[in-house]
């Protein structure tokens, strides 16, 4: 029988497997309900790994695994070691089980650097250090109501106070002018400030902050995602049509992700030695190239490497693979 490996990204949303045989070749993909262990518990996250894997549809024996859920916790960790030793008939030694975030650290199996802090941007962000598979600390990652500072959530929430702010001072400049001027005052608005406006549904005028609440209020509970995907046109308008106004967004935002680096390093005090040291970077935010090299720009040092991975989860995969068969 094919010996395979596999690993699982396990959200709040969904849960995703990828399988790869011997030659790291992937050769299964499947997807299943959320396995947040905090919200469905350890049941809930078996019943969805077990739903991902009957819809990757690949037969074989499988000789370890590379996890990570969101919600996992030391009280839950070694009772989701045992349920997934037992429904895959697998030495919990061959198991690597952490948090979602995590699975950044497969990018090691690759590399020479033994250490490394990891950064995620994407609707939320947060920082890592790694030595190997094990996560020394966290830095951020106090998800979008406490920080999150320079996500898509953050971006996409700054790019809305710009707009308010723009269409205020379209409305005062409104009061300063002639009754007959007819000036509307959405002429303050840059391409990428209507674009924000035109994906919430909502219009410039002096009742703008009641429309963007109710806006907000109808997406709810998808109100994250909804501000997150806001980020785009915050991109768009930065790194594409070059107004300074979206510009001033993405290098704070920069500014930000690269603060949230700095306690992991040893020059602040932390535990990683960047000149000795990789950078992993991933998520949708740190996919976009000028955004990264901004980000990179505004850390006050250097890495010895710099290493963007697409899909964490693809990479613990082909990990795996070489890790326990080759």
């Amino acid at each position: 029988m094919v010996k395979l490996v596999a690993s699982i990204d396990g959200g709040g949303t969904k849960t995703r497997v990828f399988i790869c045989n011997e030659h790291g070749e992937e050769v299964g993909f499947g997807q299943g309900g959320s396995s947040n262990v905090a919200s469905v518990g350890v049941e809930g996250m078996l019943q969805s790994v077990k739903q991902a894997f009957e819809a990757a549809r690949v037969q074989g024996e499988f000789v370890a695994l590379w996890a990570g859920f969101a919600g996992i916790g030391s009280r839950t960790h070694e009772e989701a070691l045992d349920a997934l030793s037992g429904l895959f008939q697998i030495d919990r030694q061959h198991i690597i089980l952490n948090n979602d975030a995590s699975l950044l650290c497969s990018q090691l199996t690759f590399t020479t650097e033994p250490r490394a802090v990891g950064l995620i941007a994407g609707t939320g962000s947060i920082a890592m250090a790694f030595d190997g598979t094990c996560m020394l600390a966290r830095a951020g990652g106090f998800g979008h109501m406490l920080g999150d500072e320079g996500s898509g959530y953050w971006i996409g929430l700054e790019g809305i106070k710009e707009v308010l702010r723009a269409n205020q001072q379209a409305e005062i400049s409104k009061a300063t002018t002639t009754a007959t001027s007819g000036e509307s005052g959405d002429g303050w608005l840059g391409g990428w400030q209507v674009a924000v406006l035109d994906a919430l549904g909502c219009a410039p005028g002096p009742s703008l902050h009641l429309e963007l609440i109710h806006a907000l209020d109808n997406f709810a509970p998808a109100s994250k995602t909804r501000v997150a995907s806001l980020s785009r046109h915050v991109f768009r308008g930065a790194y594409e049509d070059h107004e300074p106004s979206a510009a001033a967004i993405t290098k704070r935002a920069a500014k930000h992700l690269a603060q949230v680096v700095e306690p992991l390093c040893t020059a602040q005090g932390g535990l990683i030695d960047p000149s000795t040291s990789a950078l992993l970077m991933s998520g949708s935010l740190l996919l976009v190239d000028t955004f990264r090299n901004d980000v990179l720009q505004a850390l006050p040092y250097a890495f010895k490497t710099v290493h963007v991975i697409p899909d964490t989860a693809a990479t613990a995969a082909a990990a795996a693979a070489k890790k326990y068969l080759s």
